[in-house]
């Protein structure tokens, strides 16, 4: 979902992570995600020929806040703290290539599960070629389908709220 949400742009978003906390760092970008003076106009040239303009911070900014939002309206709605959260999967092309620390530090995954993440790959295609090679776990699949819940984070309550909070740089 992260990748489709930065679709056009010239990297990988978990690269273009990478470089914003780079120019961060460097004072290039402040907290708001607001570009300096200096290269507001023609963006930020970054390694690989990248540029990084206001467009691309402000979609990096407003993705990774409709992440940590999800994953904190999602604690609300099981009624659990973050802190009884045991293990985070992160999935997918964007996830293969997340920096965990840099995610955590832009401000997308709750840094109270820094050591709790773990980056598990392709999993629907690794599903899908083990739904159709192996008959034993199609059942098991099968019940774990039925046990989904479908949760509609922009009809929660608070949702709005905590991601308007979450769109600033940590």
């Amino acid at each position: 979902a992260f990748e489709q949400a930065l679709k056009g742009h010239q990297t990988y978003g978990s690269n273009l992570i990478d470089r914003i906390i780079d120019a961060y760092d460097r004072r290039l970008i402040n907290q708001e995600g607001m570009i300096i003076k200096r290269f507001f106009d023609k963006g930020i040239p970054c390694d690989g020929g990248v540029i990084l303009t206001q467009k691309t911070i402000r979609d990096i900014q407003l993705a990774k806040a409709a992440i940590y939002a999800g994953i904190i309206i999602l604690t609300r709605h099981l009624n659990i703290d973050i802190s009884d959260i045991k293990k985070v999967y992160i999935a997918g092309g964007f996830g293969a290539h997340l920096n965990i620390e840099h995610g955590a530090r832009l401000g997308m995954l709750p840094k109270e599960l820094l050591g709790r993440y773990e980056i598990v790959g392709n999993t629907s295609l690794k599903s899908g070629v083990e739904y159709l090679i192996n008959p034993s776990i199609q059942n098991v699949i099968e019940e774990f389908i039925l046990k989904l819940e479908n949760v509609d984070l922009a009809t929660k309550e608070d949702f709005n709220k905590v991601y308007l909070n979450s769109i600033k740089f940590d």
